[in-house]
């Protein structure tokens, strides 16, 4: 499933990246 796959990981490594740069915005939807 997407979830236990890497596409999970790099999901989560954005979102991450993504509230450093803009400070809690997630561009993202919610899993």
């Amino acid at each position: 499933s997407f979830q236990n796959g890497i596409g999970f990981y790099f999901y989560n490594a954005a979102k991450l990246f993504f509230c450093k740069v803009f400070k809690g915005y997630f561009p993202f939807p919610p899993l």
